[in-house]
C-alpha cells in the first residue's frame, strides 16, 4: 500500500482523491515538458508524473521523523525538480499527496539553497541507488539522464536575470 499516513477513509475515497492528484500531475507535467523540452506528450507526461511520484516515495520512506526539519540525502532529476516546483503551487493536491505517503500527512519538504548544489550529483547518484533497490528497475533515462540537460546553476542565472531585469 502506497499510504503511509495510515488513513481511515474508505477505499473508494483514497482512490478518488489520488485520481484527481495524479490528474493534476500530468497536466503540469505536460506543461513542464513543454517549458524544458518543447513537447506536448501524453504518454511522456504520464511517465514524468509516475516518476515524480516514485521520487516523493522515496522521499517519505527517508523521513523518519518528518517534523524535524533536516536536508534530504536525495535530489530529484531536473525534470522531476521542475514538476515538483509546479506540484507545490497547487497546495490542496500537494498536500492529499502528502497526506497519504507521509505518516500525519506532513509535507515533504523542498529546498532550493544554492549552498546545497555542490552535494547535487552525489544525492541524485543516492536516489538513483534507491531508486534501484526499491523499485527493481532502473530509473527511466527518459527522465533521470540529465546528460546534455540545462544544469540547475543555468536555471538559477536564468531566473536571477530575469529578476534583475524587472527591476
Amino acid at each position: 500500500m502506497l499510504c503511509r499516513g495510515g488513513s481511515d477513509r474508505a477505499p473508494a475515497a483514497v482512490a478518488a482523491v489520488m485520481s484527481s492528484v495524479y490528474a493534476t500531475l500530468t497536466r503540469l507535467a505536460r506543461q513542464c515538458l513543454c517549458t524544458r523540452l518543447g513537447e506536448d506528450r501524453e504518454d511522456a507526461a504520464d511517465e514524468l508524473a509516475g516518476e515524480y511520484i516514485r521520487f516523493m516515495l522515496l522521499r517519505a520512506l527517508e523521513q523518519p521523523n518528518p517534523t524535524a526539519a533536516q536536508l534530504s540525502s536525495l535530489s530529484p532529476s531536473l525534470l522531476v525538480d521542475q514538476l515538483w516546483h509546479a506540484h507545490l503551487l497547487e497546495t490542496y493536491s500537494c498536500a492529499q499527496m502528502c497526506l497519504f505517503l507521509v505518516p500525519g500527512g506532513c509535507t515533504i519538504h523542498h529546498t532550493s539553497l544554492r549552498a546545497e548544489q555542490a552535494g547535487r550529483p552525489a544525492r541524485l547518484q543516492r536516489t538513483l541507488d534507491q531508486y534501484l533497490l526499491l523499485f527493481k528497475a532502473p530509473a527511466p533515462p527518459s527522465v533521470w539522464d540529465e546528460s546534455g540537460q540545462q544544469t540547475e546553476d543555468m536555471a538559477w542565472g536564468r531566473a536571477r536575470r530575469r529578476v534583475e531585469a524587472a527591476v
